[in-house]
């Protein structure tokens, strides 16, 4: 308020001086306008807290002092130092085999090809009953989010055929306690070569299996086989009545046809696919575990399905072999893995391994393939059975009596001299 009277009275003096003089309307304006400028500045310097004189000039008849404490300055913020990031710690390659380099597939491929009728094959559908059938007239495919399968020509496809091969397929997984969908890479383009003619080069496979289920069409006597990679179905009674009744062989013995189809040969078989994508183990534990699995998978499917109920009561699970276990040599028997091919019953060699596989789920529990196969993954991964030395067995036998006890063998023995019939 005080600065807002000084500047007041010092308009109207100039105005006022200006008017005695006889000044100009433009030089009154002037004159009033620096007065003013020099009554706002010395109303600034009040303001600051400067010592004024002579402000009666003003018409306050006294001087004054005013002192002002200033605000402290609000600092600014101060702008952070970027923070150095902390190494991205890599996810882990769900594409590489251990010991590998990372390899990405890309994007899912569709395996649509360009011409069906030009390539020899063509994707199907099957209608889900199980009293329909597909008759192949043609090399063809139907693909599921885990495989693809390939069926040749001549074979008649219960319609609910993929249901049945999912259902078995989940299973295996849970079983083990390991999925397919493991870092693994299978090639998106098949080379596989069926008898110098790949009629499905070209399908895109991305990381999924290959089922192939074929003929036997010269009566080789072709059996159902598997890697990592790759399932072949060799089964009678999936051949066309057309194609059976036109190969005598076939033709005159009825026999060789069951009636149904044996799902156990497909949980059997993919079994090999799953444990072979993670670990190589010896011949008995390899077949062991594919019989065990599937013996497993039967009984709990029996009652879900008639096929599931007649492909367990099928199953032939031979107890004893030719070499009694004992507590005293079930580990010599482990580490010698019946390497003498040509000597050996292919019987002992898949009734040693799934006994030794019920064992160990009896007495450590139905974690014990999972257990069994991360332990062994990173010694066996580049071991095969075939070419195994007796110290690759013996290190495998080792390490089997890490995970389970240096016991594990010796009760192994006297679990089977009770459980043997």
């Amino acid at each position: 308020m005080r600065r807002k009277f000084i500047l007041l009275v010092a308009i109207v003096s100039a105005v006022a001086l200006a008017a005695c003089d006889g000044l100009s309307g433009l030089q009154a304006s002037e004159s009033a306008a620096q007065v003013s400028e020099s009554a706002s500045g010395e109303a600034n310097q009040t303001e600051t807290g400067t010592d004024v004189s002579g402000a009666g000039e003003a018409g306050t008849g006294s001087s004054e002092t005013i002192s002002v404490t200033p605000e402290p300055a609000t600092p600014e913020p101060a702008t952070p130092e970027p923070a150095t990031p902390e190494p991205a710690t890599p996810t882990p390659d769900p594409w590489a085999l251990p010991g590998q380099p990372f390899r990405d597939p890309g994007p899912d491929p569709t395996p649509i090809p360009d011409d069906p009728v030009a390539h020899g094959y063509n994707k199907i559908e099957l209608s889900g009953n199980r009293d329909d059938r597909f008759l192949t007239t043609e090399y063809c495919y139907l693909r599921s989010d885990k495989y693809v399968m390939f069926f040749e020509k001549d074979l008649s496809i219960p319609g609910d055929f993929k249901e049945k091969v999912d259902l078995v397929v989940d299973e295996v997984e849970k079983t083990v306690g390991l999925p397919f969908n493991y870092a693994y890479y299978v090639p998106e383009k098949i080379y596989y070569d069926y008898w110098g003619y790949n009629p499905w080069q070209g399908i895109a496979l991305y990381k999924r299996i290959a089922i192939f289920v074929l003929v036997d069409r010269e009566d080789v006597a072709y059996v159902s086989s598997a890697n990592g990679e790759i399932v072949n179905v060799f089964e009678y009674d999936l051949y066309s009545d057309e194609f059976w009744n036109s190969v005598p062989s076939y033709r005159d013995n009825a026999w060789r046809r069951r009636g149904f189809f044996d799902y156990e040969v497909v949980a059997h078989e993919l079994t090999h696919v799953l444990t072979d994508r993670y670990a190589n183990m010896t011949w008995a534990m390899t077949e062991g575990m594919a019989d065990y699995v599937a013996e497993v998978i039967m009984e709990r499917l029996q009652d879900t399905s008639e096929d599931f109920k007649k492909s367990y009561e099928y199953m032939y699970v031979p107890t004893k072999i030719a070499k009694k276990v004992t507590p005293e040599n079930a580990e010599a028997i482990f580490v010698d893995d019946f390497s003498d091919y040509e000597m050996v019953d292919r019987t002992d060699v898949y009734t040693f391994g799934r006994m030794f596989c019920e064992f160990l789920g009896e007495t450590y529990g139905e974690g014990f393939m999972r257990d069994y196969i991360l332990a062994t993954e990173r010694v066996s991964k580049n071991l095969n059975y075939g070419n195994m030395t007796q110290e690759d067995r013996q290190m495998l036998a080792d390490k089997i009596k890490e995970i389970f006890g240096d016991d594990v063998f010796t009760n192994f023995g006297a679990w089977y001299q009770t459980h043997a019939k």
